[in-house]
């Protein structure tokens, strides 16, 4: 989690305590030659809001041992030093920066890309030892002079050779000009004795010195140091949970581990049995306030919703302010209905078998039947008709489960065909279920033919093994208008085409012909039958109007005419 805020900055101007801002944070010999040196800003604590103070860093020198450390052949002296060079570029580098810069001619792998920019929020600076933004110099130190030279020796940097570090004993430091050279901090080891602020015994080879804040906050308490193997270097991280939470003391953006750890345990359905918690990282001293007045580590019941935690770290009176969401999830609660049909109607003999997954204990239970509340229903002792199961969980999470229970023998009578019965008509009777079927005619069949002319209820019993019912249906029968069930086309086109070409008046069930015929445009008989089924095909007639006239009987007897004419075309 990282803390965002205004970043104003502001200038130390008194060059002589810079260096002082400036320490050590990791060294590494690498394998071979990959050599690095971590620094890392450091200032004052700031809160989360304030202004972020910078140094300048400009001719800044780093170096190894320059004789302070130990004198004579063998002790790590490579002639010259490098320093950051006087570009605007160091003039205000943020409190809380890492620094790194490595030899150039082996980097080492654990080193994060190069990296000159203050503004992309990784709190890092990444170099090679010939970097444009470095200077070095070969003039001095040596052996016999520990002083540093004027700007004029100063140029653009060789690379890491002046700086190079002998594995059996040498040292790293920022010297104090002000000083002669005196170093105000530095890390040695092997045979570098003399005057050292961190010191390791024996060979540097493999190894990388890690400044971890141990026991406090000093970088020149040996007891905040550690040893190790190069494969456990940090190169542009912190080396420690503590040493992150220092460096973000200095400058809170560049925290990598988040301050507060924060949780929570969600409710479920609407209930109120959420938790929220907070743990601080780094801070011992501190208080806690919640937005609802608590003072703990962790607070219960809660609902749905964001809760806002004030950590104030009381050595600086730092307040840190985060929230966390406590979420309504829909709970684990689910019912099943498996539903066996009673046998016979009315023998309430059905069954409906009852599964209850999840849900927090204890659980509550109701039913209606037919919309009305019931007790359960007994093992095998349900009726045919509709059931509803609510289960309530103790975090008031709701399942509803609803079944329906049908009854083996349960058949529906219907009218297949059209609704609208005409006398003489086939009344198309169907009864569900398979079952046998007697119409109250005494007919034993599926449909039965209507001769008078009413209203009338048939009744069916419907049975199936020991089970019996009757059902019944009611069929208006009536005399429909003949002009539904006779339709003659207006034209006709005998032209050998396939289309059309025979004229064929339509006569539906319950017309019977008596006589048709069909007449050109001075009345004399081209046509002329007395089937059911009738057709002209035009033989022999010219292109033109014709006529025709329709004698017919109906279902009761009556007899009727229709009349009309069509259009011939060839």
């Amino acid at each position: 989690m990282r803390y965002f805020f205004l970043a104003l900055v502001f200038f130390v101007s008194i060059f002589s305590v810079v260096g002082q801002q400036l320490i050590i944070n990791e060294i590494s010999q690498g394998t071979g030659n990959q050599e690095y040196v971590e620094f890392v800003v450091i200032g004052n604590t700031i809160c989360e809001n304030d202004p972020l103070p910078c140094i300048d860093l400009r001719k800044v020198i780093f170096d190894d041992n320059n004789g302070f450390f130990a004198t004579g052949s063998g002790v790590g002296i490579a002639s010259g030093a490098l320093r950051f060079s006087n570009d605007v570029f160091w003039s205000c580098i943020p409190q809380g920066t890492f620094i790194l810069v490595y030899n150039q001619a082996d980097p080492n792998p654990l080193l994060p890309p190069n990296d000159v920019s203050t503004t992309d929020g990784n709190c890092y600076l990444v170099l090679p030892a010939n970097s444009p933004l470095l200077e070095s110099t070969s003039v001095s130190p040596t052996i016999s002079n520990t002083s540093y030279p004027p700007d004029a020796d100063w140029g653009p940097s060789t690379g890491w050779s002046p700086i190079l570090m002998a594995n059996s004993g040498d040292s790293f430091m920022i010297p104090d000009l002000s000083n002669n050279g005196v170093p105000l901090h530095s890390v040695s080891w092997g045979n570098n004795t003399m005057g050292s602020i961190i010191y390791f015994a024996g060979s540097a080879a493999g190894l990388v010195f890690s400044f971890k804040n141990t026991v406090d906050n000093n970088p020149d308490n040996q007891a905040n140091w550690v040893a190790e193997d190069i494969a456990n270097g940090t190169p542009g991280a912190p080396n420690s949970t503590a040493n992150d939470v220092w460096i973000g003391t200095m400058n809170p953006t560049c925290r990598q581990n988040a301050l507060l750890n924060l949780s929570a345990t969600n409710t479920a359905c609407g209930g109120t049995n959420g938790t929220a918690s907070v743990s601080v990282n780094g801070v011992s001293n501190f208080t806690i306030e919640w937005d609802n007045g608590s003072a703990t580590p962790t607070i219960s019941n809660l609902s749905a919703g964001f809760y806002v935690v004030t950590i104030t770290d009381n050595s600086t009176g730092c307040e840190i302010i985060d929230s966390v969401e406590v979420i309504n999830s829909p709970g684990t609660l689910a019912t099943s209905l498996v539903v066996s049909p009673e046998n016979c109607p009315g023998s309430c003999d059905g069954n409906i078998a009852v599964t209850i997954l999840g849900g927090a204990l204890p659980l509550t239970t109701t039913w209606t039947f037919n919309g009305n509340s019931i007790t359960a229903p007994a093992p095998n002792q349900a009726c045919s008709g509709n059931y509803q199961l609510t289960v309530v969980d103790n975090d008031g999470c709701t399942a509803i489960e609803s079944a329906t229970v049908n009854t083996t023998l349960n058949p529906v009578i219907s009218v297949s065909n059209d609704t609208l019965i005409c006398i003489r008509d086939t009344i198309e009777l169907s009864a569900s279920g398979g079952a046998s079927v007697v119409w109250s005619t005494g007919e034993i069949a599926e449909n039965i033919f209507v001769t008078p002319l009413s209203t009338t209820v048939y009744t069916v019993a419907v049975t199936s093994g020991a089970c019996s019912v009757n059902e019944s249906i009611t069929v208006a029968v009536e005399n429909c208008d003949n002009d539904h069930f006779i339709e003659f086309p207006n034209v006709f086109s005998p032209n050998g085409d396939g289309i059309n070409e025979v004229f064929e008046p339509i006569l539906y069930e319950n017309v019977e012909t008596i006589l048709f015929s069909i007449y050109n445009r001075w009345g004399n008989v081209l046509f002329s039958s007395s089937e059911q089924t009738i057709s002209w095909s035009g033989a022999n007639a010219v292109e033109g109007t014709y006529f025709y006239t329709l004698r017919y009987e109906n279902w009761v007897g009556s007899e009727g005419q229709k009349h009309g004419f069509f259009h011939l075309e060839r």
